[in-house]
């Protein structure tokens, strides 16, 4: 289930972003941003019969799952955020994954260096930069076509011929 604030929270990060990011870039700059966001109240999950204990698995004792680092934060995990809330994005129309090359380290290294050495910048010559394959996540361009493996997307940009009987003129 994801809430509205957490789907907030990704397009605030990715609309104020001058680049498209990776997940977990997002992921750390949502902690990073928003580090007092909560989940309202009406969106948690009531539990009223507890957990049940989990069965042990051919006589070992199996443990629990870990909590989420952040259990009261909107993006409670990078597992959230992939398995949940850019997936309802994505099914919303409000996120696309692109692949891209860009240079190693990503954005959040950027943001580091930058404010780390504002008295010296120098300038980087393109040929030493390294330029490593990235997915990352941007908002849809409004004349994007679909992908050529979506071939429902693709049956949609066909133009549709109307069928109409024959009928002998008069």
């Amino acid at each position: 289930m994801t809430t509205a604030a957490a789907r907030n929270i990704v397009k605030n990060i990715i609309g104020t972003s001058t680049e498209p990011l990776t997940t977990k870039e997002i992921y750390q700059l949502s902690v990073k941003k928003f580090p007092k966001a909560t989940i309202p109240k009406a969106s948690k999950p009531v539990i009223t019969y507890g957990n049940p204990r989990l069965k042990p698995k051919l006589g070992v004792e199996r443990k629990e799952p870990p909590s989420p680092p952040r259990p009261n934060h909107p993006i409670s995990s990078m597992i959230h955020l992939k398995q949940r809330i850019l997936p309802d994005l994505v099914a919303r129309k409000e996120l696309v994954k692109v692949h891209t090359r860009r240079p190693a380290g990503g954005v959040l290294q950027a943001l580091a260096n930058q404010s780390s050495s504002k008295s010296t910048a120098t300038p980087t010559d393109p040929s030493t930069v390294k330029m490593v394959d990235a997915w990352v996540w941007q908002f849809p361009k409004p004349s994007q076509p679909p992908a050529k493996n979506d071939k429902r997307a693709q049956a949609a940009l066909i133009p549709k011929i109307p069928q109409t009987p024959n009928e002998p003129e008069p």
